[in-house]
């Protein structure tokens, strides 16, 4: 009997492996919710656009909030004079676009980064085809990948024109987009959604002949799919009836939605961006799970701001002006005064204006948007037009439709349809739809084939902190310092602080402006990414981690300088910068007391069992611990080749993102502080560990780097006089007011 057991477990273990290996694998580090895969979208990036966020959704800190679309997006009360100005949101949007154009090219990636998800049920049509093209023109090609989910293999080529239209987007050059069939049953195995799709789902055959078809179940299915899709990879769904007009790079990472129309309470999900794994509580929400049938309640009911603060979530409701701007044109709270100073918008007021409003009457009325949807229907039997289907409509030549698809035709193709020049063909091929500037408009028209702004100056070294309230002050001091140093020194530094806890904003819920005043950017960090002893201070966990998300936002040839609050770093920064380079992408200073001392047994065996640390290392330094104080601090016991080595000092280390001792000493050491059993194991404590200190020790030694050999970088407990240094640079301070720093009496 127990034999029989044994042998259909593992016959069942052979079967889930054999499940999982035939299953479809993406990478996605901007939305894997992994610490340790690099998203490439610096924060500042991501705080462009969650400044712009609606009421409805999360919300930003106050610091940073701008209200130029919260207050041009909102229905007209009439009795409060309250107005809205659609023109003043499409402002902040292309100021934030000529930030990202500037900074675009820095952005590069290794893996996916950006992974997106659409659902196309049948042969492909044109219409959908051009969203294809546009999200290969526009995207950046090393870090986006589109997965279009289809019912069976091959549907998306099932007509001849299907199968053209598919040839034509993978002749293009740019972001990738692969077709793979929705494998249902096999991708809920295990999961929340395991006995609803054998319940709901597999029961009906939700693939259709026809484009686009309408049928109830179908356009639920897409509704159920997204949630599902998203929680199992994570990353962004599009809805396919939409055109993409420029790189989303700055929104990577991100969880958002953006609003309906005027309505602050309410969301469109025709593109939304979560992580995976996240979501459950909305799909969980109103029993849907439960539910006989597919797919009622999966679709506008949920995307609320009530659903969305109670789904945890964090989700950002991004502008209607950014995915949907039409839509303000065509929605009943439309009004004079909501547009004004005035947009030219295109005719007819409805969802027929991208396949006959001219693109040379109105030109790029909405310059600044990610994107255009334009809701499936268009050219159908209710929205007017000779269309032959509400996917396949009738295209005006010269209309929006066409102007865009021209632009995101291959180049093969738009040589045979066009006649053009060699030359003139690759400048259609090139042609970002992000760049184009419609004749009219203030901003100059600029050339398809000329070069895109050189990006911003990359910093020659970046400065890292963190602090809680009780070390604050020494932190601005030392930092303080670090920038007195920078300029005399004549060094482009870049100076980042984060807070760790206690009270960092002033009563109105600002900044205290001092931190800008001396360059220094002033973050919180956010605990809830990482697993919960991070959040134990005392465990030390959480400075790799902060070292390395300053990492992932920095170039390759970056150094990143850590230094703990109240320390003196005394060597000289450049020298720091080249010694980092020299050795590989790696430097740490050394502390006096003896390695054995603070090497604590199990993180001994962690680092031979998964480092690949010496076993005759690990026995010597155990054998000293068991012999007691005389033995701790005299690193000449530990014997040849082992006694070169020291403690290295936790107060001052210097790191190379895409370095080779990136690789080997920063990264495990990252993946280190995240495991409990690594930088905290049961029984260690101040007296016989460092936690991240003693790991970064065993990591230096697996390597054969020796802490301090490069020369004293930092003293730990340097700075004594922290509020002589504060005084002498206009801040006034005293200990008794730590908790109120440097905010602004009030009157």
């Amino acid at each position: 009997m127990m034999m029989a057991m044994r042998l259909a477990l593992a016959a069942a273990l052979t079967h889930a492996t054999a499940l999982n290996a035939s299953l479809p694998q993406f990478d996605n580090t901007c939305w894997d919710d992994d610490p340790l895969t690099p998203c490439p979208t610096p924060k500042a990036a991501n705080d462009r656009y969650a400044s712009l966020a609606m009421p409805g959704g999360h919300q930003p800190p106050a610091s940073i909030f701008d209200p130029a679309c919260a207050e041009s997006e909102r229905k007209y009360d009439r009795a409060l004079q309250l107005r809205s100005n659609a023109s003043r949101c499409f402002e902040a949007l292309r100021k934030r676009k000529a930030i990202d154009d500037a900074e675009a090219r820095q952005i590069t990636c290794d893996k996916t980064a950006f992974l997106a998800h659409t659902w196309w049920d049948g042969p492909m049509v044109r219409v959908v085809a051009l969203f294809l093209r546009s999200f290969r023109a526009t995207q950046n090609p090393t870090c986006a990948k589109l997965v279009v989910w289809t019912p069976t293999q091959g549907s998306e080529r099932a007509n001849e024109r299907g199968r053209a239209l598919v040839e034509e987007v993978e002749k293009m050059d740019g972001a990738p987009v692969v077709f793979q069939v929705l494998q249902t049953k096999e991708l809920a195995h295990g999961t929340p959604f395991e006995d609803y799709v054998n319940r709901a789902i597999l029961p009906h055959d939700w693939s259709t002949d026809r484009p686009g078809d309408k049928k109830e179940g179908t356009r639920h299915f897409s509704d159920f799919f997204q949630l599902f899709i998203l929680y199992l990879y994570g990353g962004v769904y599009f809805d396919a009836d939409q055109v993409l007009l420029r790189d989303m790079w700055p929104l990577y990472g991100m969880h958002f939605v953006y609003q309906w129309s005027f309505d602050q309470s309410k969301f469109n999900n025709a593109v939304q961006g979560l992580r995976k794994r996240h979501g459950m509580k909305i799909v969980q929400h109103g029993g849907k799970l439960q539910g006989k049938g597919c797919c009622k309640g999966w679709g506008n009911a949920i995307w609320s701001a009530k659903i969305m603060r109670m789904s945890g979530t964090a989700t950002y409701a991004l502008p209607c002006s950014s995915w949907d701007p039409f839509w303000l044109r065509m929605d009943g709270h439309h009004t004079g005064e909501m547009t004004r100073p005035s947009i030219k918008w295109p005719e007819p007021p409805n969802r027929n204006w991208l396949f006959q409003s001219m693109h040379a009457q109105y030109g790029d009325w909405y310059e600044g948007a990610f994107g255009i949807h334009w809701h499936g229907g268009a050219g159908g039997p209710h929205g007017g037009g000779d269309a032959q289907s509400i996917w396949e409509p009738h295209v005006k030549p010269g209309s929006y439709f066409d102007y865009w698809e021209k632009l995101c035709l291959p180049a093969s193709v738009s040589a045979r349809d066009t006649g053009t020049h060699r030359e003139d063909r690759d400048k259609v091929a090139l042609v970002s739809l992000a760049t184009s500037v419609h004749e009219g408009s203030s901003a100059p028209r600029r050339d398809p084939a000329a070069p895109s702004q050189a990006p911003t100056r990359a910093p020659d070294l970046t400065i890292v902190s963190a602090a809680n309230d009780r070390y604050r002050a020494r932190d601005l001091a030392v930092l303080v310092q670090m920038r007195e140093r920078a300029t005399k020194e004549g060094l482009n530094v870049r100076i980042v602080s984060y807070n760790l806890g206690g009270e960092s904003k002033c009563g109105d819920g600002s900044l205290p402006s001092i931190w800008a005043r001396f360059g220094i950017e002033y973050r919180e960090f956010n605990f809830d990414r990482y697993p919960s002893h991070v959040a134990n201070l005392h465990c030390y966990a959480w400075k790799p981690p902060i070292i390395d998300e300053v990492l992932q936002e920095s170039s390759e040839n970056t150094v990143v300088m850590w230094v703990d609050s109240g320390a003196t770093v005394v060597m000289s920064l450049t020298k720091i910068i080249a010694l980092t380079k020299k050795n590989g992408g790696f430097l740490s200073d050394e502390t006096a007391k003896g390695l054995a001392r603070f090497s604590h047994e199990k993180q001994l065996d962690y680092g031979v069992a998964r480092w690949g640390l010496s076993d005759a290392f690990a026995a010597k330094v155990k054998e000293l611990r068991e012999q007691g104080e005389g033995y701790l601090d005299n690193n000449d016991r530990l014997g040849e080749p082992f006694s070169k080595f020291r403690n290295c000092n936790g107060a001052f280390s210097a790191h190379m993102k895409g370095s080779r001792r990136y690789d080997s000493i920063t990264k495990p050491w990252v993946a280190c502080s995240l495991d409990r059993a690594c930088v905290c194991p049961q029984g260690s404590h101040r007296g016989n560990a460092r936690q991240d200190q003693s790991a970064l020790t065993l990591l230096a030694v697996r390597d054969d780097y020796v802490c301090g050999s490069d020369g004293k970088t930092v003293a730990a407990h340097g700075l004594r006089d922290v509020r002589g240094v504060l005084n002498a640079n206009g801040v006034q301070w005293t200990a008794r007011k730590e908790s109120q720093l440097f905010c602004p009496s009030p009157e």
